[in-house]
């Protein structure tokens, strides 16, 4: 997607949807469950994987969509591998978010490689405390770690 002067309120309500969800994560203290359901229908993580912005002087955060992309999806993901913990994998939403890591479009955040490398030794072998501390990583790196860059004289 490409965010120009023509549709810059994309832009706007795609940061908008990123800073409410990183919101509620930082409410509850990490990716837990249900937290997209505030911003599902204004933000599909799906979408914004590959955002561009066309000028410099739109004041819009291309990495913070990027990323906020990547952890509403992970968000999402947590959601499913806890309601189906002996079939997920056949999940539709899980091979797009697989088939989206092949085609690199989840590079805004490479920890997610190793989230995929869990998903990939299946519901039987799917280390579910090691999915949970990646989960923690992700919310700390891009979560708190994004909210502390923002504030004055925390850099």
């Amino acid at each position: 997607m490409l965010i120009d002067s023509g549709n810059l309120e994309i832009g706007n309500d795609a940061m908008a949807s990123v800073l409410l969800l990183y919101f509620h994560l930082l409410r509850e203290g990490g990716i837990t469950n249900d937290q997209t359901t505030y911003i599902a229908l204004r933000f599909d993580g799906f979408d914004f994987l590959d955002v561009h912005v066309a000028e410099e002087g739109l004041d819009i955060d291309r990495q913070l969509i990027r990323e906020g992309a990547v952890v509403s999806l992970l968000c999402d993901l947590k959601d499913i591998v806890s309601e189906n913990e002996d079939h997920f994998l056949s999940e539709p939403y899980v091979k797009r978010l697989l088939t989206a890591h092949v085609h690199g479009r989840l590079a805004a955040n490479p920890e997610v490689r190793s989230i995929v490398e869990m998903l990939q030794l299946g519901e039987a072998a799917f280390p579910h405390a090691n999915f949970n501390a990646a989960l923690a990583d992700v919310f700390d790196r891009y979560v708190v770690a994004r909210i502390r860059s923002m504030l004055p004289n925390t850099r």
